[in-house]
């Protein structure tokens, strides 16, 4: 309920904060879907997905955070956020994602998503029992170029590939919304990573 009574004067609120310290993002994920199909909120979304660049020093989206009210709540790391960083923050009840876009050695762009290690019962029982979690690397198109787009009464960023990217992610009729869609993490350019250490915190 909160990000459907809080989330757009919270979005706003983010959106003004990284600008402010001169930190380009997009909308991501979800919220990118929301923002190109219904112009706003999925009406079955329950938090705000971002991206921002890995070459941003992450302590600097925290401080314009921070000084805008927003408090950090979790973060997973990859090696240390050399290969891989997502974090939580909340403001009002609203809870926003930052997906940190990485860029490997062929030039692919990828976020990381992460899951308790099979036979645990959630991201702390796997931490508990393995000083871990599991980790998938999703390769996805995305540009460093955003465009403003409208956003139920705001106007946001959003990646000037958005709809190559929502082709990648989510399929070529993204536009029709399918009640049976189901996210596996399983497509072709989404695959578990088991050759880094992937770590997740609470503050």
């Amino acid at each position: 309920m909160a990000l459907h009574t809080n989330g757009i004067r919270v979005l706003q609120e983010f959106d003004k904060a990284l600008a402010g310290a001169n930190i380009p993002y997009s909308v991501y994920a979800g919220t990118l879907l929301g923002a190109i199909r219904e112009k706003g909120i999925l009406k079955h979304d329950f938090d705000i997905d971002t991206a921002v660049f890995a070459e941003q020093d992450y302590n600097k989206v925290r401080r314009a955070l921070e000084n805008s009210g927003f408090t950090l709540l979790r973060y997973f790391e990859v090696d240390n956020s050399k290969s891989g960083r997502e974090e939580t923050y909340c403001k009002d009840g609203v809870d926003i994602d930052i997906f940190y876009i990485y860029r490997d050695e062929n030039g692919i762009t990828y976020n990381c998503d992460f899951h308790p290690i099979q036979g645990t019962r959630d991201l702390y029982d796997s931490m508990r029992k393995h000083g871990r979690v599991g980790v998938r690397k999703c390769e996805l198109p995305v540009s460093q170029c955003v465009v403003r787009a409208p956003f139920e009464d705001i106007y946001v960023n959003v990646l000037v590939n958005a709809d190559e990217w929502l082709k990648a992610r989510y399929g070529v009729n993204y536009m029709v919304p399918d009640p049976n869609f189901k996210d596996t993490g399983r497509e072709k350019n989404i695959y578990e990573w088991t050759s880094v250490m992937a770590t997740f915190n609470t503050l």
